[in-house]
């Protein structure tokens, strides 16, 4: 086996994507990159999870750069293993309801970590989690939102898009540059609404892919003027029904 150009840093590839990971209920998703030459692998549905999102990558496993990765059960962990990626599995593993299911649901951009924190009562990200952040030296930026990741939109190092205000302050005090849009908008069955991080996800430095067509959201006009305004361009990506889909994110892993 060919030695795997891994992403070095999560969400921000330097070069074009060659592998992803996308939820094996987003066949329409996976149908579209394999033809765009982007290889897929497909995340299966968890067990512990709700059924809407058991197969949601930011749900269920969480790449923190150069090949290293935590997943929510040791089969997941077996199946990235196979890919040359070296994976392991926290101590508390998503599952449940909220806050529960959302152990692995953070953003690492650049030298930052956006995470919920939690309580005794209601625990937040998983403890390796901000270990790994430690060791790398990264910012620790506590938020109220435990879905973190598929919250957020990531453009680029120093631009997200966010319906979230928590995520949002958190991220203009660590000098990101912040789009706020409305929330709701985007489909996510057995849930009110969708997040735009899950409809979302980098396919190279400055390519932008995204499920659904962004004119049916209200603030499409102004999510499309702020990629561009980054110089990051937008790729479209069909939905059954033409809306915005959540599907827990595309998740760039190798690059080359």
């Amino acid at each position: 086996m060919s030695k795997m150009n891994f992403l070095k840093r999560p969400n921000l590839p330097e070069k074009k994507v060659k592998l992803c990971a996308v939820s094996q209920r987003a066949d329409f998703a996976v149908r579209f990159l394999a033809g765009w030459g982007t290889e897929v692998f497909q995340v299966p549905d968890g067990q512990r999870l709700p059924a809407s999102c058991s197969s949601h990558p930011d749900m269920r496993l969480c790449y923190l750069g150069e090949g290293i990765a935590l997943a929510d059960c040791e089969e997941l962990a077996r199946e990235l293993e196979v890919l040359g990626m070296s994976v392991s599995v926290p101590k508390r593993r998503p599952q449940g309801s909220y806050p529960g299911d959302a152990v692995l649901n953070v953003l690492f951009l650049g030298k930052h970590l956006f995470a919920r924190t939690g309580s005794p009562q209601k625990p937040g990200a998983a403890e390796e989690l901000f270990r790994f952040a430690e060791e790398r030296g990264s910012l620790v930026h506590p938020v109220n939102q435990g879905y973190t990741r598929c919250s957020v939109c990531v453009v680029s190092e120093k631009a997200v898009i966010t319906a979230d205000p928590s995520i949002g302050a958190a991220a203009e005090r660590a000098g990101v540059d912040v789009l706020r849009i409305q929330p709701g908008y985007i489909s996510l069955p057995g849930y009110e609404y969708g997040f735009i991080g899950g409809c979302t996800g980098l396919l190279g430095p400055g390519l932008l892919a995204v499920c659904g067509d962004l004119e049916s959201h209200p603030d499409g006009k102004r999510i499309l003027a702020f990629t561009m305004f980054h110089g990051v361009d937008v790729l479209s990506i069909p939905t059954p029904d033409g809306k915005l889909w959540d599907i827990g994110g595309i998740v760039p892993l190798e690059e080359g």
